[in-house]
């Protein structure tokens, strides 16, 4: 089941290299100082993402690719994986669900999952001066954003050193046409898997197998209506790795929340550049950031205002 996990995972992450050897971080003035000073990125609890639906959309088509196929092949493999009861982003695909979830202890259990969903991520885009990102960052015309620049490559390799775990990266997929013909594939094989299946416990193993897939999907599909975003991501997955007491784990408020996040150092050469969103305040933002960078040694860093014109 593996070699189809892997398999389908590969055809689903374009590769980087193929659109640029940099990605950009956009943030805040706060986000880029601590960035700066800590010469580390935070990676946040994906159940804290902005869109709220952005998990439930690759259930919910897998589902509909599921039904689908079933209605040509009544499979119990398709049956039960197109089930309008499975909450798949609630559960967060553990193994164990498979073994347990008949029994009485099944709803704590699942619960209890959700309480541990333990993978994090950091976004990045692959433009390098995108007027949709800048608005998310600069909501009216005193706000002013930055995007950091980073060479892919090292940076990856950077924080893969002071990981624990492995990540995964690869760019967001935002073509339904593409997602439904990548899914449509890993259902058919592993539809003709489970049916070669010689007892149930191979049988557990292919399902398991199978969600873990579209949990890893999952992370990587998003609306054509975010498209603008051009977004990357990098992902890391403690769920079979970090237990009690999350010691890797810290929290920031926002709006009267706690996001969980965890945090990866990387090297000072793997950032590039410093650019600033459009805004009437250049020439002081522009002060500021050089002086900022110099102090804390990225004095070799370039520093770019946007192109866009202002729209105010």
């Amino acid at each position: 089941m593996g070699n189809i996990h892997a398999k389908c995972l590969a055809l689903m992450i374009p590769n980087i290299a193929n659109h640029s050897n940099s990605i950009f971080h956009y943030t805040t003035p706060l986000g880029l100082k601590n960035i700066l000073e800590s010469q580390s990125l935070w990676f946040s609890n994906i159940k804290y993402l902005n869109d709220k639906e952005e998990l439930l959309y690759t259930e919910l088509l897998s589902k509909n690719i599921a039904m689908e196929l079933y209605k040509h092949d009544q499979s119990d493999f398709l049956k039960e994986i197109s089930n309008e009861n499975l909450k798949l982003h609630e559960i967060c695909f553990p193994p164990e669900a498979y073994i347990i979830k008949e029994t009485g202890e099944s709803n704590e259990f699942m619960r209890n999952k959700l309480n541990q969903a333990l993978k994090f991520v950091a976004c990045f885009s692959k433009n390098r001066d995108s007027l949709s990102l800048w608005n998310y960052y600069t909501k009216n015309p005193e706000n002013i954003g930055y995007n950091i620049e980073f060479a892919y490559e090292g940076l990856f390799s950077s924080l893969i050193k002071s990981s624990s775990v492995g990540i995964n990266m690869g760019c967001v997929i935002y073509d339904l046409a593409l997602q439904t013909k990548l899914i449509k594939k890993a259902i058919i094989e592993y539809n003709e898997a489970y049916k070669n299946c010689r007892n149930e416990k191979e049988k557990i193993e292919c399902k398991i197998s199978y969600w873990y897939l579209i949990d890893d999907f999952s992370v990587f599909f998003k609306h054509s209506a975010f498209s603008a975003e051009e977004e990357i991501r990098m992902i890391l997955d403690y769920s079979r790795d970090l237990k009690p007491p999350f010691d890797k784990i810290k929290f920031r408020e926002c709006k009267g929340f706690f996001i969980p996040y965890t945090e990866l150092s990387f090297e000072k050469k793997c950032v590039k550049s410093i650019t600033i969103s459009p805004t009437q305040k250049q020439e002081i933002a522009v002060n500021s950031i050089e002086f900022l960078k110099d102090c804390l040694g990225y004095s070799n860093v370039n520093f770019n205002k946007s192109k866009i014109p202002l729209r105010y």
